[in-house]
Formats: structure tokens, sequence, C-alpha cells
């Protein structure tokens, strides 16, 4: 008997410990958290090389990396790449104020990809009581890549239309004019 328990100790000890798909979202998401808030972190890019190599998967990272060749400002002389948005990507806007009531929540699996909700209120400072009301909300598909999860893609959801980042950087890469932010 005593055999047997410690067996199954063993096998339940060797067995693969799956990494949790909401640590790089949640990750990322404390970034624009800071990034928003009124005293924002000096390393505040969403997709740095780093971020890029860490919580990003290989398809992510080449359609950035496509998109980054076409700037919507042009490159400047001596550049071969550049930052492809012009609004930021995560709350889809330009302007607001702190996140309010950020929530984070795993939806699910359909294989291969984990769905994670992000919800929070981009416009709490706002005067405009519908407009403070608003809740945002953002689907990142989560994958698993050398072991350990990583974004596959975000989608923005607006107007009740979910919109892929990655399709929007091949738009970009494409020189087709993607829609950018909602400019609120």
């Amino acid at each position: 008997m005593l055999r047997i328990a410690v067996l199954g100790l063993l096998v339940l000890g060797s067995t693969p410990a799956h990494a949790d798909p909401v640590a790089p979202v949640k990750a990322l998401m404390d970034l624009v958290v800071q990034v928003w808030s009124d005293n924002p972190p000096e390393d505040s890019e969403y997709f740095s090389a780093k971020r890029l190599e860490t919580s990003f998967s290989d398809q992510f990272v080449q359609a950035f990396a496509a998109a980054s060749k076409n700037p919507p400002f042009g490159l400047e002389e001596g550049q071969t790449s550049g930052y492809p948005f012009d609004y930021d990507v995560i709350t889809y806007s330009q302007d607001g104020c702190p996140l309010e009531d950020v929530k984070i929540t795993d939806t699910g699996k359909s294989d291969p990809v984990t769905s994670v909700k992000v919800t929070f209120r981009l416009w709490g400072c706002s005067e405009d009581a519908t407009e403070k009301a608003v809740v945002s909300e953002v689907l990142f598909d989560v994958i698993e890549e050398g072991g350990r999860p990583v974004i596959n893609d975000i989608k923005r959801v607006f107007e009740g239309e979910s919109l892929s980042l990655v399709e929007e950087m091949q738009d970009i890469a494409k020189g087709a004019d993607a829609s950018g932010g909602n400019a609120q």
C-alpha cells in the first residue's frame, strides 16, 4: 500500500504543470494600467524586444515586425522600422483616464487557444456620466509555445465587433489603410 502511495506521488510529481494562461495577459495589463496612470513608467512599450520575446507568440512577433516596416508616420532616413500604430492598441484609443475596474477572466480553452477576457473603464475621470460608465472589452488569445503561455492575438471589442490586432498588423505590413483607434 505504501509503495502505491509513493509511486502515485512520484507520478504526480513528474506530471508537467501547465502554466497559467492568464499570466502573460496580467503582466501586460499591469503595464497598461501603469501607462494610463498619472505616473506612467519610463519603460512603457507594450511591444519592447524583451516583451515580444517572452510574452508573445512567434506569429504575433512576425506580424509586429512586418508592420513595423510601415509605421503611420513613415521612416526617417536610416531607419528600417518604427512603431506601427498611432493609438493605444489595448485601450483602442488615443485619450483616456487612468484605468478603473480592470477585470481579467479566463473564459475557457478551445484547443489550442485559451481566451482571456479583460474589461475596464477608460473614462472614469470624465464628467459625462454616459462616457464614464462605458466598459471596454479586450479578448486575448493565449496559446502554449515553447512550454509557456504566450499571447497570440489581441482582439479589441468595438461596437460589438471583435477587431484582431494580428490582422491589423498584416494589413499595415501590406500598406493597407489600418483602422487606427477610435480617437475619443
